[in-house]
């Protein structure tokens, strides 16, 4: 467009409403139109345009003198209707029509019920035809179709400006289709058609992330999880397999997992992303999380003791002893808690315990696995074991169980008196340790050490009525089971 010509429509545009109606004065627009009309008669300009029909330049000196000079709206309309009869109906003369349907629709007024729009509307339609992209004619049907119920009519505009644009004009063809999905979207309120267009983008145009990414969040919306399972897999696929960029597959690994197992409810195909993850990163947590509750949720034990034996041979081969214990005890839970196994599962463990003696959790496993076969005398083997390495108050609850597991389980009186006075020995006069004590002689008539307690039970008495109740029976004990009054009396 020439220089004039672009003057000309920005004074039009900036000093006009789209109804003919003046808005603020711009006044520097106005003295541009005046520079370049200077050495230009209307006399002169309208010679020129009756010469050369087709002239857009030609047109615009007779228009903007007019309005220079003053000439009513009505005489400028009429005059930008007779250029734009007498200019070449095809692509020659659309210079002139643009100028005309600009001037209708800026400067005109309504006639018959018939807005400037729709009166001018033929001329953009005429520059249309040849030129759908043309910016111009754009901001005529955007104004013209700006309510919600002329959208369809806009959206057609739109895709065949798009279609006019090269493929080579990518930024002009990208914000065009952002104008179309939006309208869809917004004002037609059809994700779906949304979506046909940012796919039409990707078809068309190539890859473009912005357009994917306009995609994903559109499936997420329309819960549409089978296309949206096979964009995100070809995301995957365009990032490159390098080591900066292990953790950008995983994470798209695993949200693609996540879709199939939790929207799409197919586990086969989430776990096939899983087996993905640990083709990249064997140790990664989160997927190996994923495949324990997805195998776990079907029961597919076989399939998961695969999955951890893989990890287990890794730690092997790394020489990793915390990660190898702890793939040693997930493989043994799985033995004795889903496969009715517990021999394996105990020798999985003693292999743990091995690599790491100190390890509780290990231990604490072994104890349950006893426990629930009744083998209480392994047990209390077990429990005897930690006492080499225990101290505080961690060996005083060993004690405090392997007494317990004598008297309770072994019926071992003798054994189980000699852990609680081992207690006494070695952790001083816990309350615990006495009662269990005093309750065992009791039961095998043994009242002197019966008696023994019980004095100690009173030497640690903070509570003065406790103490006396204590000594009561501390005398009534020497006067009816030891027979001895006087030792009673003294008491007293």
């Amino acid at each position: 467009m020439s220089e004039l010509r672009s003057v000309l429509f920005q004074y039009l545009t900036t000093s006009h409403g789209s109804h003919g109606a003046a808005s603020s004065p711009d006044t520097s627009r106005r003295e541009a139109l005046a520079t370049a009309l200077a050495s230009i008669d209307l006399v002169a300009a309208r010679a020129e345009a009756k010469q050369d029909p087709g002239s857009g330049d030609a047109a615009a000196k007779v228009i903007g003198r007019l309005i220079l000079d003053g000439a009513p709206n009505e005489e400028i309309v009429d005059a930008a209707k007779v250029a734009a009869q007498r200019a070449p109906r095809e692509a020659a003369g659309n210079d002139v029509a643009l100028l005309a349907g600009m001037v209708v629709w800026k400067l005109g007024a309504p006639s018959g019920g018939t807005s400037p729009s729709a009166q001018a509307e033929p001329y953009f339609r005429r520059v249309r035809r040849n030129d759908p992209a043309a910016a111009d004619v754009l901001a005529f049907y955007r104004d013209m179709f700006s309510a919600d119920s002329d959208a369809s009519q806009l959206m057609q505009v739109l895709v065949q400006a798009r279609r006019a644009l090269k493929k080579e004009d990518i930024e002009p063809r990208f914000a065009l289709a952002q104008e179309m999905a939006d309208l869809a979207e917004k004002k037609l309120g059809s994700l779906d058609r949304a979506i046909e267009v940012w796919r039409s983008v990707l078809r068309e145009d190539g890859y473009d992330p912005r357009a994917a990414k306009a995609l994903e969040r559109l499936y997420r919306e329309g819960q549409k999880w089978t296309a949206l399972v096979e964009l995100l897999k070809e995301e995957y696929d365009r990032v490159p397999d390098r080591p900066d960029t292990r953790e950008d597959r995983i994470t798209r690994l695993l949200e693609i997992a996540e879709l199939y197992r939790d929207q799409l409810r197919l586990d086969a195909m989430a776990l096939g992303m899983l087996q993905k993850i640990l083709d990249i990163n064997p140790r990664h947590a989160a997927t190996i999380k994923a495949l324990a509750d997805t195998y776990g949720n079907s029961n597919r034990w076989n399939d998961l003791l695969a999955v951890y034996n893989r990890l287990l041979d890794a730690a092997k081969a790394e020489k990793d002893v915390p990660r190898h214990v702890d793939m040693l005890r997930r493989i043994a839970s799985i033995y004795a808690d889903n496969l009715n196994n517990s021999s394996r599962a105990m020798e999985l463990l003693g292999e743990a315990m091995a690599l790491a003696p100190g390890d509780k959790e290990s231990r604490n496993m072994m104890a349950r696995i006893h426990e629930s076969r009744k083998d209480w005398r392994a047990l209390i083997d077990l429990r005897r074991a930690e006492l080499a390495s225990a101290s505080g108050n961690d060996a005083l609850e060993i004690r405090v169980q392997l007494a317990r597991l004598a008297e309770d389980r072994l019926g071992d009186r003798a054994e189980a008196i000699a852990t609680w006075r081992d207690i006494l020995e070695q952790h001083g006069d816990v309350e615990v340790a006495l009662q269990a004590l005093q309750s065992l002689y009791e039961k095998d008539n043994r009242w002197s050490d019966a008696a023994e307690i019980l004095r100690r039970k009173v030497a640690q008495a903070k509570d003065e009525a406790w103490a006396v109740e204590l000594l009561t029976r501390l005398a009534d004990l020497h006067a009816e089971k030891l027979q001895q009054p006087a030792e009673a009396l003294q008491v007293w």
